[in-house]
């Protein structure tokens, strides 16, 4: 008697063990893919895609897509160390690509001297190329306020392009099943 009872108290622990071990594993997966999505949406849209469980197969939907991009920078790049075009790439790029979660924005990819950025896709809000625009604009005011402390600096400006398109695309998951883009 006295065995069977412990035995069934060790078996009820041992499932309470293992249930707390599979949700905490469950939770570091999810920080895990919540931490990698990050980089490409704001913090928001990563907890609404792993929460709502957005399908990445392929699907027609509405999209705004911004290009940025900066104009004759290889001839601009010509005239400074490797080092010190990366660290301005970086430097513009941390500040464009915060602007674009702010306005759920997701990052496409970067373009070498150029960026691209969607809205509406995964997760559209009901105003994608208004925030589309509001990014476009805060992205122009951010290289604006660069070019003053460059002309401080007796440094050249900094010449760009932004583009906006909205239009139909098919969003989803495209390559190997080693690698994929969005």
């Amino acid at each position: 008697g006295n065995i069977a009872v412990a035995l069934d108290n060790i078996y009820l622990i041992d499932r309470i063990v293992q249930k707390e071990l599979e949700t905490e594993r469950h939770r570091m997966e999810t920080e895990k893919a919540c931490e990698a999505l990050s980089r490409y949406v704001s913090p928001q849209i990563a907890s609404d895609i792993l929460s709502k469980g957005i399908s990445f197969t392929g699907e027609r939907t509405r999209a705004t897509i911004l290009f940025f991009d900066l104009r004759n920078f290889t001839a601009f790049s010509e005239t400074m160390r490797a080092e010190e075009v990366v660290a301005l790439l970086n430097h513009i790029f941390t500040d464009i690509v915060d602007i674009i979660f702010e306005h759920s924005g997701t990052l496409d990819k970067f373009l070498g001297d150029g960026l691209m950025a969607v809205f509406g896709v995964p997760i559209a809000t009901g105003s994608d190329e208004q925030n589309a625009v509001m990014a476009a604009l805060k992205i122009r005011d951010a290289v604006d306020e660069l070019n003053r402390f460059r002309t401080l600096e007796n440094l050249p400006p900094i010449k760009f392009g932004i583009g906006i398109h909205t239009g139909e695309v098919v969003a989803g998951n495209v390559g190997s099943k080693k690698r994929v883009d969005y």
